[in-house]
């Protein structure tokens, strides 16, 4: 439907039929081609980032326990997790110092 707007032919790459080491999908149109070709890894990729980023690291959303209000409800567990997960990018250099520094 893009295409058409600029009155642009849909068609499939020369080299798709013949090259091996391309994305050589088996079409019988151009549609067919670019639905294999892009739509479906896009929409694949798409699922998989949304699976990993929202439904499986529900780790990071631990770190609602560091808002002051909550910090009574911070396990020994849940901050050690926090403490890996996030070590990297915290100034305290050991998990004691880290537990010190939210004062539990």
């Amino acid at each position: 439907d893009l295409a058409s707007k600029d009155e642009e032919v849909p068609s499939i790459p020369r080299g798709a039929v013949r090259q091996r080491h391309c994305v050589n999908v088996p079409a019988q149109t151009p549609k067919e081609y670019w639905k294999r070709a892009l739509f479906f890894p896009f929409l694949d990729h798409l699922i998989q980032e949304l699976q990993d980023r929202l439904v499986g690291n529900e780790a990071r959303f631990h770190a609602e326990y560091l808002i002051p209000i909550k910090l009574q409800g911070l396990s020994n567990q849940v901050a050690r997790q926090l403490f890996e997960t996030f070590g990297d990018d915290l100034p305290a250099v050991s998990f004691n110092v880290f537990d010190a520094e939210i004062g539990r």
